[in-house]
């Protein structure tokens, strides 16, 4: 058992999500907090998620996860050194992100703000108070990133790419032979899926509906991820869970909820 880490990140986050996510399937608590400390603001920035335990500090998802897969050996591996090495599943990660990532700001930048504002605040009373000063103006900068994405660089919710990017999950996933993405034994590569599609599902914006999982030709992956799913029983942030049970076969499964990430898992 690993001792306790403190993770700096929001739930909606993908990065954020797949190191909990990790953290769950090896047992490792750990304690999340919204808005870093000043020393970890001044050395790393906003970079998240940024993890640490003791004197020990981790900066960005790929070295925190392959800390913990190498790490904690008596839980079962993710693969995560092979996965990151074989590169095509971060690329497609990164590419799926930024085929919604316009979408979050779809309902205008006070529902960003208000749902960033549902986070509660880890860690000491001392910390809350910060983080409750500091959070607000975390918010502001990705509020004020994605804008400009979208006014400068014309960033856009594009279906067309979120459509042709998870039917290449699919067929990585038909090529495996299996029932995760790598054959038998469920990976980082699965996670790192899932963790965008909780990001799709976390109710921050909207990215249209992920339609593209239950149309025909995507039932297995509305399979995969019924089996991320349960593998993660327990998960707090599985924010995937309530719409894939709503409705088995509805076409508006994996819709975004009309609410922000609000739930008790968050306060």
């Amino acid at each position: 058992m690993a001792p306790p880490l403190t993770i700096y990140g929001v739930a909606h986050s993908p990065w954020t999500n797949l190191v909990a996510q990790v953290c769950h399937l090896k047992r490792c608590s750990y304690t999340n907090i919204h808005a870093p400390p000043l020393t970890v603001l001044l050395t790393n920035g906003i970079t998240i998620p940024i993890a640490w335990s003791g004197s020990q500090r981790l900066s960005g998802s790929d070295a925190v996860v392959k800390m913990l897969d190498g790490a904690l050996t008596d839980a079962p591996s993710l693969s995560a050194a092979e996965v990151y090495s074989e590169g095509k599943w971060v690329a497609k990660a990164e590419a799926l992100f930024f085929a919604y990532a316009a979408g979050r700001m779809a309902k205008g930048p006070l529902h960003f703000l208000y749902c960033w504002s549902h986070l509660g605040s880890g860690g000491s009373r001392a910390h809350a108070c910060v983080q409750a000063a500091v959070r607000p103006l975390m918010a502001l900068y990705f509020c004020c990133l994605i804008t400009s994405g979208v006014l400068l660089f014309h960033m856009r919710l594009d279906e067309d790419l979120l459509t042709s990017n998870l039917a290449w999950w699919a067929t990585e996933l038909e090529r495996s032979g299996g029932p995760y993405m790598r054959g038998e034994t469920l990976s980082v590569a699965d996670l790192l899926l899932y963790a965008h599609l909780q990001t799709i599902c976390s109710g921050v914006g909207t990215t249209g509906t992920a339609l593209t999982l239950l149309r025909t030709e995507q039932h297995a992956l509305l399979g995969w991820a019924r089996r991320l799913s349960q593998r993660l029983a327990g998960f707090e942030w599985d924010f995937v869970k309530a719409p894939l049970a709503r409705d088995n076969a509805s076409v508006d499964a994996l819709s975004p909820r009309d609410d922000c990430p609000g739930s008790s898992a968050l306060e």
